[in-house]
């Protein structure tokens, strides 16, 4: 019985898939099957697989007669799995050679984290871009979680399969948010630690499913997952944080609050900004709930008047906020001068 069920859902990807599998031939910890569903490709993909299967037993390939879609094609596959632990892989995606090595260990010596992330290499027009995580601690992904934010790709969960069977953990049925949503539901049952270890390679490109993907049709799935997991904290008052999930922050008083529920509940999560100490965790959280409010002035001046957005680590996301705030307060004049509407100033 092998000790790790790789799992990956194909669909068009002869370009991608061959680099793919050769990374899980080339690990250095080889007790593991390569459980692949082909999703009807119409391309070379199901011959490249086919190939590679037929000279490595621990390959399985299987193609669906109809598409099925990502979700399901991930849970036929754990459901058919033998290994204790799964590793999910990307079809266009690539494991550095130690990958499963580093990650089974971790898991045979912490019996209470159920799934295991890392650091990644961004893999865009031929070059390589090194990504750090946010996270320097289990209560920080915790933390995190709350807003939307995992802080490991898809590629680069190693997770322990029996919290999943215990608990009836599943993918959901989510077009766009799918990985989050495992993420979320594993967190409620168990830990989730981030390695300091680079392991995987993430390949970006115009063509694949992060760059079609809107921002809000994931925002809308995204919402409704941190909904579902904050019924694991009703001890906390999260009624502000749920009228900013739907948008529905206005008054200046609310946006004044929002920073303060942010600094409350990572204290709750046994994170601090005491000392000068800004921690990223807490200007990421604040970023992505300014993010989804219709104030764009209001939700501006409150990031800024924080004093979470001034890290230099953040340079980029105080650049990203107040492009998105300035470009969607032109638009909102546009439409509002047009309507004969006056807008209101913070």
């Amino acid at each position: 019985m092998p000790e790790i069920s790789v799992i990956t859902s194909v669909y068009n990807c002869e370009e991608y898939i061959e680099d793919t599998i050769k990374s899980v031939i080339k690990q250095t910890f080889s007790d593991w099957e390569y459980i692949i569903i082909d999703d009807c490709s119409s391309d070379r993909s199901k011959e490249i697989i086919e190939k590679y299967a037929s000279s490595d037993s621990r390959i399985i390939y299987i193609r669906n007669s109809t598409n099925k879609g990502q979700s399901t094609n991930l849970n036929t596959a754990i459901s058919m799995s033998k290994g204790r632990y799964i590793a999910r892989l990307d079809h266009d995606d690539i494991c550095i050679p130690d990958r499963f090595r580093i990650q089974y260990e971790y898991m045979e010596n912490h019996s209470n984290t159920v799934l295991l992330g890392c650091r990644h290499i961004i893999l865009k027009d031929g070059k390589e871009y090194w990504c750090t995580n946010l996270t320097r601690s289990d209560d920080e992904v915790r933390f995190l979680a709350a807003f939307g934010i995992q802080d490991t790709i898809h590629s680069a969960f190693f997770i322990r399969k029996s919290a999943m069977i215990e608990n009836k953990i599943l993918y959901r049925d989510f077009d766009y948010a799918e990985d989050y949503g495992l993420y979320s539901e594993l967190l409620t049952v168990g830990d989730v630690h981030i390695l300091e270890d680079t392991l995987v390679k993430y390949r970006v490109f115009d063509g694949n499913t992060t760059s079609k993907t809107t921002k809000e049709l994931k925002y809308n799935e995204s919402r409704k997952i941190i909904l579902k997991y904050l019924e694991c904290y009703k001890h906390i008052d999260f009624s502000i944080f749920e009228k900013s999930l739907k948008g529905d922050i206005h008054t200046k008083s609310e946006y004044q609050y929002l920073p303060i529920f942010v600094r409350s509940y990572a204290k709750q999560c046994g994170i601090d900004d005491a000392d000068g100490y800004r921690n990223p965790c807490m200007s990421f959280a604040l970023y992505n709930v300014l993010l989804w409010q219709k104030g764009c002035i209001y939700a501006l001046f409150t990031y800024i008047r924080s004093g979470l957005a001034y890290d230099l680590k953040f340079v980029n996301y105080n650049l990203k906020m107040l492009k998105h705030c300035v470009l969607k307060e032109r638009k909102l004049i546009l439409t509002h001068r047009g309507k004969g509407i006056l807008t209101t100033r913070y």
